[in-house]
Order: C-alpha cells, then structure tokens, then sequence
C-alpha cells in the first residue's frame, strides 16, 4: 500500500452540526434586541425632543468647532 491510501483511511468525519437554540444563543438574541431597543429609544428622544431655535442658536458654533478639531 502507499502512503497517500493509508491517509485517506485515517480521515474522521466532522462533528455533527449543532442543532435547536441553545441558551447562549436565546440570551444573545435577546441582549442584541434590547440594544437595538436602546437605540431606538434615543433616536425617538432625539427627533421628539428637537428644538430648532437651540439648533439655530448654537449650531453654528458646533460646526465651527468641529472645523477646528479636525484640522
């Protein structure tokens, strides 16, 4: 016999897949949905709570700030 068909015969199989929704899998899931969540609420915060008159008021010197920051 050569050596290449004593490999082949030494080859294992994969393990099985994982099947089903482990714990660690539920718990992610829902951690992963509380941070979108999370997200949206600010977002929803934002958009309710915007005050045009402090945009227009202020705005104007954020911009400039952020000019000097990053030049």
């Amino acid at each position: 016999m050569s050596v290449a068909a004593d490999a082949k015969s030494v080859v294992e199989r994969p393990p099985p897949r994982a099947r089903g929704w482990p714990r660690s899998r539920i718990v992610g899931y829902v951690l992963i949905g509380l941070w979108i969540a999370a997200g949206g609420g600010i977002v929803a915060y934002l958009a309710l709570a915007w005050n045009s008159e402090l945009f227009a008021k202020y705005g104007p010197s954020y911009l400039q700030g952020l000019g000097v920051t990053l030049s």
